[in-house]
């Protein structure tokens, strides 16, 4: 049904500075097809392999609890026909590019027993002048670039090395004045949800707060025009998130649980940090009252 999207059984992450190489050289195209694909046309993805080398090359990293705007991959294409060498190796565009969005939303799940109080949870639109969030980093790759020569970052590092470093060294490595761009047209580039199934848990607070906070720190108050926004931009609605919301209060002890178990398994990051925050807000969810708890709607 969606020959575009692919489930594979892999968890290998190239081209983020966990594994070295990416497309062009052919390391993560090599292990997608050696892995077992579940769903996705696998004759275009050779298709796709094949052509590596005879096409400019765009990356884009979104993790599964993340979502793109439904044009910004179509604003960087835009971007990349521009100035990168598609075609002909003759071309004097740059070698290579990085995009990042410069704004995005986030939705944290309603805190604990404030679940009719502010059922959809809580939006906040947030800016990263100085630095690039993992949702939608984007590396584009000229025609006749081969792998050792592409940069690849940490998406902690990229601003720095793009902006600061190169900008002191008088150095542009890409061939051009300006290595990275942050993106902000569509103006919300991103949507990152900030729940316990994140295997890092930066920024995920889900525990008792002041919900007065709360509702002043929400940037979309006019839930009309969220809705809009979520519909026309990241193809959901309040109806889906108000559903997310109650499945995350629900299972919030299992899927913590589950969380735990992956931590430092192969493939997988491994932080003290993260396991001390999901082992507090297990405590919680054990301690949670059962009085009054929220039961699954019936499904459709």
């Amino acid at each position: 049904e969606y020959p575009f999207v692919y489930v594979v059984g892999s968890n290998v992450n190239y081209g983020i500075g966990i594994h070295p190489g990416g497309w062009r050289g052919g390391e993560a195209g090599r292990d997608v097809l050696d892995s077992p694909i579940y769903a996705g046309d696998r004759a275009l993805l050779e298709r796709a392999y094949r052509a590596r080398r005879t096409r400019a090359i765009l990356e884009t990293r979104v993790d599964a609890d993340d979502g793109l705007h439904t044009k910004y991959l179509k604003a960087i294409q835009d971007d990349a026909k521009k100035k990168l060498r598609w075609e002909t190796l003759s071309q004097t565009q740059q070698n290579w590019m990085y995009w990042c969005p410069l704004n995005r939303m986030e939705w944290t799940p309603t805190p604990f027993q404030q679940f009719n109080k502010l059922k959809y949870g809580v939006f906040v639109a947030k800016r990263s002048p100085h630095a690039c969030i993992t949702a939608g980093i984007t590396l584009g790759v000229s025609l006749g670039v081969e792998e050792n020569s592409i940069p690849r970052f940490m998406h902690q590092t990229i601003y720095h090395e793009l902006r600061i470093a190169d900008v002191k060294k008088k150095h542009h490595p890409c061939g051009a004045d300006q290595c990275l761009k942050m993106k902000n047209d569509p103006l919300v580039g991103a949507i990152r949800s900030r729940t316990p199934t994140s295997a890092g848990m930066k920024g995920v607070d889900v525990g008792e707060k002041d919900l007065e906070d709360s509702k002043m720190k929400q940037a979309f108050t006019n839930m009309t025009v969220l809705n809009l926004l979520l519909l026309s931009a990241f193809g959901t609605d309040l109806d889906a998130v108000t559903s997310a919301n109650l499945h995350l209060e629900n299972h919030f002890s299992d899927i913590i649980s589950e969380n735990l178990k992956g931590q430092c398994t192969h493939g997988h990051s491994c932080k003290l940090s993260t396991k001390e925050s999901l082992k507090n807000l297990l405590d919680l969810g054990r301690n949670y009252s059962k009085v009054g708890h929220l039961k699954e709607p019936p499904s459709h």
